[in-house]
């Protein structure tokens, strides 16, 4: 979803995008490494345009990382994933409460990648809050 030219913050550090065709063959990386690159690296895939047929590119599989996404407060992350009488719940917490912990906890919560039930992890869901894109 966009607004402003800027999609939602839903990342997820597992999908993947078109890096570059090597030997006739499509390239793929995931969101997670691209978001070890360093900021230049990061910069050239992000605003790399033509695409083959159906290869998605890098700002539209990952607009956390290539900071394409309009962070809201209200944002809900992934805060844990617990068993509960067997299964597996997801509590969840927003982009407004992490950025009101002290500075260890938010980068606590912004080095896990625990995005799961449809909700993404802080540093997805709350890259201005995780200084992702800073």
């Amino acid at each position: 979803e966009q607004h402003d030219g800027l999609m939602e913050c839903d990342e997820d550090l597992d999908e993947k995008f078109h890096l570059k065709i090597k030997d006739g063959n499509n390239i793929e990386k995931k969101c997670k490494w691209l978001r070890r690159r360093n900021e230049a690296v990061k910069d050239r895939i992000c605003n790399k345009e033509n695409f083959p047929d159906g290869a998605v590119s890098a700002r539209s599989a990952c607009p956390a990382t290539c900071c394409r996404c309009h962070e809201k407060r209200q944002n809900k992350f992934v805060k844990v994933n617990k068993k509960v009488d067997g299964k597996l719940t997801t509590i969840t917490a927003r982009c407004g409460w992490l950025s009101r912990r002290p500075e260890e906890k938010k980068k606590e919560f912004c080095r896990k990648n625990n995005g799961a039930n449809g909700f993404p992890s802080a540093s997805s869901a709350c890259p201005d809050v995780c200084g992702v894109c800073s």
